[in-house]
Order: structure tokens, then sequence, then C-alpha cells
């Protein structure tokens, strides 16, 4: 999942995501990447995001600065999420905020 640690609405979708894996059998890896520019100071990232992120059960939080790991990956908009499946296939990709899909 890719974030930017300033929009409060997606809040709400990693605490609901931490909701969901904890009633899965087998919870997948999550990697969290959060959003930081250049021209801030530390701790910027730091957000009420950055917390709800890292209640998500085996989630790994981390600070992606400029933008850099979510653009490998292709993630554009903040609240992508990408799922790939035990081999490595990409099984999903897209938006988890209720706003996403209209």
């Amino acid at each position: 999942m890719a974030v930017h640690p300033k929009l409060p609405m997606l809040t709400g979708e990693s605490r609901r995501t931490a909701i969901l894996l904890t009633r899965v059998p087998h919870p997948p890896v999550v990697d969290v990447l959060v959003f930081r520019p250049a021209d801030v100071p530390a701790g910027w990232e730091t957000t009420g995001l950055w917390t709800a992120a890292s209640a998500i059960p085996g989630a790994h939080v981390i600070r992606d600065d400029e933008g850099g790991q979510a653009r490998v990956f292709g993630t554009l908009a903040s609240g992508s999420v990408l799922l790939y499946s035990a081999d490595g296939r990409l099984l999903v990709s897209g938006g988890i905020t209720s706003a996403r899909g209209h």
C-alpha cells in the first residue's frame, strides 16, 4: 500500500484493513509505503496514518523518500494497493478508499 501521511481518510481505511487482517487464518505480508518529500522536517511523515498502519497485523511501515519505492511499483495515488500471490504474480492493483471507485 502506498499512502500520503497527510490524508486523514486513509487512517480509517488502515484501521479497516487491520480489522480484516485479524480475521484471516494466514495474513499476508503487508508493506505500507509512507510518502515523505525531501524538503520537510524530520518526523513530518509520522502522523495518525503511520500509527494506524503500524497497527495492521504484521505490517512493515516504510518511509518512502520522494515516493521512490511507490514509483518502482507504478503506484501514483495515495491509497493504492497491490496484492501479489505467494509466487509473485500481481493479483490486484487499485485503491481501497470508498471514494476511489466512482
